[in-house]
């Protein structure tokens, strides 16, 4: 899926996000008047892009429960950097959390008795929404995705 140029009118010139998490981009070259082109990156493959750690990610492992608190220079810098990086964060949590649904399914299927993919679905569903787990409608894509 492309991403869209701020202005709405046509994609950008980032086809999809880097695969980093917690993660800006900053450069120190002096900003001038000409505007360069946005690196072009593809999902694992970083183009003219280097990335600094950015703390403020937290996560309870045990509980299953994750918080967000950006810090003072992230929320300081400039609003459209701000958020072309959080839309860049946003892509990649996305495509962590289909990682991590489809290897649940796996897990699932694994510890479940033998029976037909329409019944696996049925049953993976149900354990989703008892886990107020979010589970998409085109989950058997994603599992031929991933």
């Amino acid at each position: 899926m492309p991403f869209y140029g701020l202005d709405g009118a046509g994609p950008s010139s980032i086809r999809s996000p880097c695969r980093c998490i917690a993660m800006a981009t900053r450069s120190p070259i002096a900003r001038s008047k000409v505007r360069k082109p946005r690196p072009s990156v593809e999902l694992g493959v970083e183009v003219d892009c280097f990335h600094l750690p950015l703390p403020g990610l937290f996560a309870d492992l045990d509980a299953g429960s994750g918080a967000l608190a950006l810090s003072d220079e992230l929320l300081l810098a400039n609003p459209m950097v701000r958020v072309r990086v959080m839309q860049h964060w946003i892509r990649s949590m996305e495509i962590e959390g289909e990682k991590a649904l489809v290897a649940a399914f796996h897990r699932f299927v694994e510890r479940s008795a033998p029976t037909s993919i329409v019944l696996q679905l049925e049953r993976f569903r149900e354990l989703c929404d008892r886990e107020e787990i979010a589970c998409p409608d085109d989950l058997p894509v994603l599992l031929q995705r991933y």
